[in-house]
């Protein structure tokens, strides 16, 4: 009797020991969705978190991909049936490389997995898990965009719009407007070069990496595509960050563009909205992309 109790209560602080060394993994992404906080347990068991829609992922990881359920209390899309609850549902895929880099893909209810389009993040605090895919030759790297400094303002102000004294008369908003994860800086400029025509630019300022980037779209007066109103000393013209949601931000542009925008006040008129999608500039370098949508 003694031996048998002996040998179950070493069983039992075997058991006590193996679950003491069970460490879930935790990490933070930024998404096209907003932050994803992911949890994965040692049987690779996934759930998750993502707060900007008050979401839920729970799923599993297999050979550095993740198969799951989002779940959340609200969407522009009703299921048939509920799910934990809720009828605001569907599915999502990710595939995770060694760079801190994932693709996905994601899709309401039972609808084929992809039919909503891309679902993409990049790791910005965390440990990867131990399966993970390499990065093919066809993605390029994606090393963490460092915060954007007043030297990359004036550098891609110069290189945009003109002379860096202008900056002073300048209007400047922070935030992430490439959704992303790291912050942005747009500027709105009431560019009177031309005093026969001017025009009101409105300048982002990013980074790619290391590098600093921008884009640039320009607003005329009156006659002409996308115009504002105002004439002479009467031109107020003002910028402001505008959240909505990715499917309104979509139905503005056409495009899967950053729920955050920035809106153009003339006070007189129907005020632009300007979206950004982060994509490929010429040459193969990431970098943003501008699409306009309207109110």
């Amino acid at each position: 009797m003694r031996r048998v109790a002996g040998a179950l209560l070493l069983s039992s602080c075997v058991l006590v020991s193996a679950q003491a060394l069970a460490v879930d993994r935790v990490s933070s992404w930024a998404t096209d969705y907003g932050t994803i906080t992911l949890t994965i347990s040692d049987d690779l068991k996934v759930t998750g978190t993502y707060p900007e829609y008050d979401g839920k992922i729970l799923g599993e990881l297999r050979e550095g991909e993740i198969t799951a359920t989002w779940i959340q209390p609200l969407s522009e899309r009703r299921c048939d049936r509920p799910l934990l609850g809720s009828f605001f549902w569907g599915t999502v895929q990710w595939k995770l490389y060694d760079n801190g880099s994932m693709t996905g893909i994601w899709s309401f209810c039972t609808a084929p997995l992809g039919s909503e389009g891309a679902w993409n993040g990049r790791m910005v605090s965390g440990d990867l898990p131990a399966s993970v895919a390499k990065v093919p030759a066809s993605i390029a790297p994606q090393l963490p965009n460092r915060p954007v400094t007043d030297s990359d303002v004036t550098a891609m102000f110069e290189r945009y719009i003109g002379p860096s004294q202008n900056l002073a008369k300048a209007q400047q908003l922070t935030g992430d407007f490439t959704c992303d994860g790291s912050p942005d800086r747009v500027l709105g400029y009431l560019d009177e070069a031309d005093p026969a025509a001017p025009e009101y630019a409105v300048l982002i300022v990013t980074t790619s990496g290391e590098q600093p980037d921008g884009d640039v779209e320009r607003f005329g007066f009156g006659d002409v595509p996308q115009p504002l109103c105002g004439k002479g000393p009467d031109r107020k013209i003002s910028i402001s960050r505008v959240e909505t949601t990715p499917a309104d931000a979509k139905g503005f542009t056409g495009a899967d563009v950053c729920s955050v925008s920035v809106r153009v006040s003339s006070g007189q008129c129907s005020d632009p909205q300007v979206f950004w999608k982060l994509g490929t500039q010429p040459g193969g370098r990431p970098g943003s992309r501008m699409t306009i949508g309207r109110n």
